[in-house]
């Protein structure tokens, strides 16, 4: 369900605040014509397109080579999911290695928290 979206962000950032106030979930009424699943859907689904479902991370020697403080950051756009229930949520990493072929690799993420074990 394109509702959330990942970024680059200060490890404890919430984002969200910041999307709501771009796109708030009073648009569904006034604009969207998709409102059946409910006020916070297709603002969800803006919000995802504005911030992406993915980026790219340069890893070193099996490390996120990020800022000191910074994470990759999984953003649920939704407040309790469509259709009466919550989404769950995967990452899945690929590793694009200089040459030779892709890689599939572990990672971990918690909703609102930073992707590791990369």
């Amino acid at each position: 369900h394109p509702s959330a979206s990942l970024a680059v962000a200060a490890g404890d950032a919430d984002l969200e605040p910041g999307m709501s106030s771009i796109i708030p979930e009073s648009w569904n009424r006034e604009f969207f014509t998709h409102t059946m699943e409910g006020d916070d859907d297709m603002p969800g689904h803006l919000k995802s397109s504005l911030l992406g479902c993915s980026v790219a991370v340069p890893v070193e020697a099996g490390q996120l080579r990020l800022g000191r403080h910074q994470g990759l950051l999984l953003n649920e756009h939704r407040n309790a999911g469509g259709w009466g229930g919550g989404h769950s949520r995967k990452v899945s990493c690929v590793m694009a290695p200089a040459a030779g072929p892709l890689q599939t690799v572990r990672c971990e993420a918690s909703q609102g928290g930073a992707v590791r074990d990369v």
